[in-house]
Formats: structure tokens, sequence, C-alpha cells
């Protein structure tokens, strides 16, 4: 979700509970609508964060399982495949 569509959901759940003839929001509810709009990114984001936790976690295992077996000369494979291991242990600190 863009930046954009989240603004458009906040400023639709602000206006649906204005009061239109005064402008004025009904006690209680503008919080809910902007708490529900904040609950359903917090939702959005954890699912893209558990995605992305899991891919890295399929690339971790094909470098540590096969790339570093694959035959090159003086064992570059596995020296590159570890320094690309560090590289992700590092970066996931």
């Amino acid at each position: 979700m863009s930046r954009e569509d989240l603004r458009h959901r906040y400023a639709a759940a602000i206006d649906s509970v204005l009061d239109k003839p005064n402008g004025h929001a009904y006690r209680g509810t503008l919080p809910d609508a902007v708490l529900a709009v904040r609950d359903d990114e917090l939702a959005t984001l954890r699912a893209r964060a558990e995605r992305a936790e899991a891919a890295i976690a399929r690339i971790r295992s094909y470098i540590d399982e096969d790339f570093r077996f694959w035959c090159s000369p003086f064992s570059v494979a596995s020296q590159y495949a570890q320094r690309l291991l560090d590289f992700i242990d590092r970066a996931a600190r």
C-alpha cells in the first residue's frame, strides 16, 4: 500500500465520523476510526516483514546448502558463500 493510499484511508476514516453540519467529530469515534486504519496497516506491514524474513531464510539456506559446494577453483565458491552468509548475518542485527 502506498503512502497516498494510506493518506486516503486515514482521510476517509476521519471524514466518516465527522458531523457534517458543524464539522466536529462524534465523541470517541474519531480515535477508533484512525486506530482501525492503523491496525490494518500494521497487519499489512507484519505480513510483509514475515514474507521478507522467509525469503532471506530461503536465500541463506540455498547459499549454505548448495552454493557453498559448487565446484570452483581454489574453493572460491565456498569462500564467497561464507562472505555472503556473514553479510546477511551482519545486516540482520
